[in-house]
């Protein structure tokens, strides 16, 4: 009798080796599992934040691609009465005049379009931004036009250039800026670089202006 309740009390202290050796193997297994399902998860966040990332970039190509297609070669005249064409160009920011219908109660027009990197003092890597600003037929005070710039984050490097007949005459070529001239280029290319290791990627840009593609061909 007595023996049989010590063998009782023993079972009932604490668990056996083999239990033991059980539970911390269930244990393991367990933290594995939690460990692998937060690295899926977090994998998933970075894939997803890349395709966002990456269809920010193809709508910004959409949009600046549809702007330029309807540049308008608007000339503008100065307080001295000196003509200046709206299109000005260098290699890395171009302003330009395109039209856009009024959309989700956001102003139609004619728009002057900026292209640049925004300044950010001190950042290797700025936003690419793409300012809309009307020009006229939209009727709303400054500073209240509701188009606000369009942004592709994190970028290092613009590069814009124009190709069209130089103003003295001569064969159509490559320039790497169109300032103070009456005509439009045929084609601009732009080019966008993003930082070592960004998974973005921008492909080859050219967009014909239907206009300037005109004038080209009278000439």
């Amino acid at each position: 009798m007595m023996r049989s309740l010590v063998t009782h009390s023993r079972k009932e202290s604490g668990f056996t080796l083999v239990e033991l050796l059980v539970s911390l193997s269930l244990l393991v297994i367990m933290v594995a599992l939690v460990n692998g399902s937060l690295r899926f998860g977090r994998r998933v966040w970075e894939v997803s934040d890349q395709i966002d990332r990456a269809d920010n970039v193809a709508a910004f190509r959409n949009l600046l691609g549809r702007r330029l297609v309807e540049t308008v070669p608007l000339v503008s005249s100065d307080d001295r009465g000196a003509l200046t064409s709206v299109f000005q160009g260098t290699s890395d920011q171009l302003t330009f005049a395109s039209p856009m219908s009024s959309r989700d109660g956001k102003p139609g027009g004619l728009f002057s379009v900026t292209l640049k990197l925004a300044p950010d003092a001190g950042a290797a890597a700025r936003p690419l931004s793409l300012e809309l600003k009307p020009l006229m037929g939209a009727n709303v005070p400054p500073g209240q036009d509701g188009h606000a710039p369009v942004l592709v984050d994190n970028v290092m490097q613009l590069a814009i250039r124009y190709y069209g007949s130089p103003e003295q005459g001569g064969e159509p070529r490559w320039f790497d800026n169109w300032q103070r001239r009456s005509s439009l280029p045929s084609l601009v290319a732009v080019d966008v670089e993003f930082p070592p290791g960004d998974p973005r990627a921008w492909p080859p840009f050219t967009t014909e202006l239907k206009l300037g593609s005109r004038e080209q061909s009278r000439r």
